[in-house]
């Protein structure tokens, strides 16, 4: 593949593992919006979850019993095999980073690069605990804040042009 569609799949292993991160902290919403946790309601939210990330078959192969949320944060952000969960889409995202520079992914040559490892670090180890409670919420944080650290690198690196923030921006005038 030429150069170009190195930096296409950049761009769309980014936005998927953030948008699956959003997906995800959704839940959390939800259930901080509700006053007591009817089962079924949740069981719904989760399948709908699921559906929301096109993981509902997948997640099905994986795991033959009842949808439940640890579970589901597992898969979706732990699946080595589900083209939208974050740690595939990190894992995908580094080695596009490394063909644009040809630097061989055990070392780095830019921020980009530097980034996309610690991140690929931080979810390869990941355990269990990680994805339960506040924890997964300060994960799903991170990881969001490890992605746009990625953008803003490769944009500075390889786009040449300073990142504006249009809220901030219109704030300013």
């Amino acid at each position: 593949h030429q150069l170009g569609y190195e930096f296409i799949i950049c761009g769309r292993q980014i936005e998927r593992a953030d948008k699956t991160c959003r997906i995800l902290d959704t839940k959390r919403f939800m259930r901080s919006m509700s006053e007591n946790a009817v089962d079924s309601l949740d069981d719904a939210q989760l399948a709908a979850l699921l559906r929301g990330c096109s993981a509902l078959e997948a997640y099905h192969r994986i795991y033959v019993s009842d949808i439940e949320e640890a579970n589901v944060h597992n898969f979706l952000m732990l699946s080595r095999d589900f083209p939208r969960s974050v740690l595939y889409c990190v894992s995908r995202l580094q080695q596009s980073i490394h063909a644009i520079s040809k630097c061989p992914t055990h070392q780095y040559s830019n921020e980009a690069e530097r980034q996309a490892g610690l991140l690929l670090s931080k979810l390869n180890y990941a355990s269990d605990a990680d994805l339960q409670g506040e924890r997964a919420a300060e994960m799903i944080e991170a990881v969001e804040a490890g992605l746009a650290k990625i953008a803003i690198s490769l944009s500075e690196r390889y786009m040449l042009s300073e990142i504006v923030d249009p809220a901030i921006e219109t704030v300013e005038e």
